[in-house]
């Protein structure tokens, strides 16, 4: 009976069910995010993707399509955000198959067979790339990355040059001999993106291999790049931290490399960093090179040398011996140097350099010297144009008592003044641009009577009208045709003059802080000196206050129109003017 009633008791007690385990938590990211970025790069680069786009088209955004969007996504959904948060999942599988995903990214505008327009932005993509990249801390994701950069992977060569940039952002340094190792590869875009990442390792210790490589390279732009990278390494290593025998090796490979390329431009990308890195071994080579303009003049008519070149070299002779003679007298140089070699000391202070008025064309626009020989002028023709000139202290400008001169006006009379003088050797155009931009001749002629008094025909028809479209002005005056890094413009010319009265208001690119940094970044390879004119208004004071000016634009603020034009002309070796 007891029996009983305790098998009673024990089996109709409430059973017990062990407590469930906690529900897992998803793993981070999500692997389709892998296929959908190689699917948004195809759509990319055959240029479906605006990224000037306040917001994507929703039914082109594949985020939308695949469900991708993060719960915790706040703001605006634009192209840059919708490869960004792709990558951003990707990331975070923390997998060699995502990293490379993300190199495709990061390898956007690096390849010259792909061409990009201005408003595909490749480094804005490509920056997004780079910053998932950088982000990534799994040590086998690291080890694959470091595989591709050293060409141990089959890997195509625009994916090797992300991954040698990677390290070199990265700060890597124990990778130093294999990034190194790559700067005298087959492919073009391969030594270019080594150079890079040698310039962001900082270490004084690829130095060396840079000099090296200066002795024998051909490319312009690899020269420039390898140039800059030596550069930022002293810039951060200070002078404790360079060896003098690096810098000597340094030194001989640039002057090895001026006039070996057959490129103004880079020519003109050495000449700066011999005048910063002075030493007496450049002296014979800068003398050679003004030799090249007496015995070589059909160089300066097919554009392999220019004025502006003999300008510099002649400048950074004299910076370096002190010594005053003219620049159109090699053989008085090359007697100096015959004499002084052997008890040469170089001077403990750069020898100041006076304006070489035999080297310019003696032509000035706005006072600014005209130096190339092959130069254009690009105008402001918008409707603003049409309004009296600005005098900076107030009031408008004009010929005389009560004169009210239209801005176009001034320009029109600056321009021809400018265009007369020229000499019949230099060739020039004229761009002028409203709501477009258009050519007053097909391509660059020469200052000719017959042009001149075609050009001033023309001129005394032009009226203004409609915007301010600025960027397509100076893509066309440059030849920009594809904005891929290291590549320089489909053109000759050597000298722009950019004039406008006013902040840009249409065309592919209306940001002056985005016209700013393409121009410029383009730029560092063709070496085109931008000067330019500022015809506005300077920029007004706070209500309330007359009379002071509004403070300089924070980093990511809109820059003004005045800001913008000075920012082009610091930025790209010219000279800026407000009359």
């Amino acid at each position: 009976m007891l029996l009983a009633l305790t098998l009673h008791a024990v089996l109709t007690l409430p059973a017990h069910h062990p407590a469930e385990p906690p529900a897992l938590a998803p793993p981070p990211g999500d692997r389709r995010a892998i296929q959908v970025i190689g699917s948004w790069l195809q759509q990319y680069h055959k240029g479906r993707y605006d990224l000037t786009r306040k917001r994507v088209d929703t039914n082109a955004s594949l985020i939308q399509r695949h469900k991708l969007i993060p719960s915790d996504f706040v703001g605006t959904l634009d192209y840059r955000a919708e490869i960004d948060l792709l990558c951003r999942q990707a990331r975070e599988l923390e997998s060699d198959e995502a990293a490379r995903a993300i190199l495709g990214v990061a390898a956007v505008g690096l390849d010259p067979r792909i061409r990009y327009s201005a408003t595909m932005q490749p480094d804005t993509v490509r920056s997004v790339g780079e910053k998932h990249l950088a982000a990534f801390q799994s040590g086998t994701v690291r080890a694959f990355l470091i595989a591709v950069a050293r060409g141990t992977t089959k890997s195509k060569p625009a994916l090797q040059a992300a991954a040698l940039r990677y390290l070199g952002s990265k700060k890597l340094r124990e990778e130093r001999p294999g990034i190194a190792a790559q700067i005298g590869a087959e492919k073009r875009i391969v030594r270019l993106a080594t150079a890079t990442a040698l310039g962001r390792l900082l270490d004084s210790g690829a130095i060396p291999a840079l000099a090296e490589r200066l002795l024998v390279e051909g490319d312009p732009a690899v020269v420039v790049e390898m140039l800059w990278a030596i550069r930022s390494i002293h810039s951060a290593s200070g002078k404790s931290g360079v060896s003098p025998r690096s810098l000597d090796a340094a030194v001989v490979g640039a002057v090895q490399a001026l006039g070996r390329t057959d490129s103004w431009r880079a020519d003109l990308a050495v000449l700066d960093f011999l005048e910063t890195f002075r030493s007496r071994h450049a002296i014979p080579r800068l003398i050679w090179m003004l030799e090249r303009f007496d015995k070589e003049p059909q160089l300066l008519r097919t554009g392999r040398l220019t004025t502006r070149l003999r300008v510099r070299v002649h400048e950074v002779l004299t910076n370096l011996t002190g010594a005053r003679i003219p620049m159109d007298q090699p053989a008085r140089w090359r007697k100096f140097w015959t004499d002084a070699a052997e008890k040469f000391v170089l001077p403990a202070e750069p020898a100041s350099v006076a304006a070489s008025g035999s080297g310019g064309t003696g032509s000035a626009f706005f006072n600014i010297p005209v130096q190339g020989k092959r130069v254009v002028f690009v105008i402001d023709c918008s409707g603003s144009m049409s309004q009296p000139m600005p005098l900076r202290s107030g009031g408008t400008s004009g010929g005389g008592k009560g004169a009210t001169d239209t801005k176009l006006a001034v320009l029109k009379r600056e321009l021809w003044k400018a265009i007369s003088a020229l000499p019949k050797e230099v060739q020039f155009n004229v761009i002028y641009y409203s709501n477009e931009a258009a050519k007053w001749d097909k391509q660059l002629v020469a200052a000719s009577k017959p042009n001149k008094a075609r050009l001033r025909t023309w001129l005394d028809g032009v009226r203004a009208r409609g915007g301010t479209n600025i960027y397509d002005a100076l893509r066309d005056a440059l030849g920009i045709r594809s904005l891929v890094y290291g590549d320089r413009y489909d053109s000759n010319v050597e000298e722009v003059f950019l004039l406008s009265d006013g902040a840009p208001s249409v065309g592919e690119i209306r940001d002056p802080n985005r016209i700013v940094e393409v121009i410029t970044e383009s730029n560092k390879f063709s070496r085109v000196r931008i000067n330019t004119i500022y015809l506005g208004a300077a920029a007004p004071g706070r209500p309330g206050r007359p009379g002071r000016a509004r403070p300089a634009p924070r980093p990511g603020r809109r820059m003004s129109g005045i800001e913008m034009m000075k920012q082009l002309a610091a930025k790209n070796g010219g000279k800026f003017v407000q009359p």
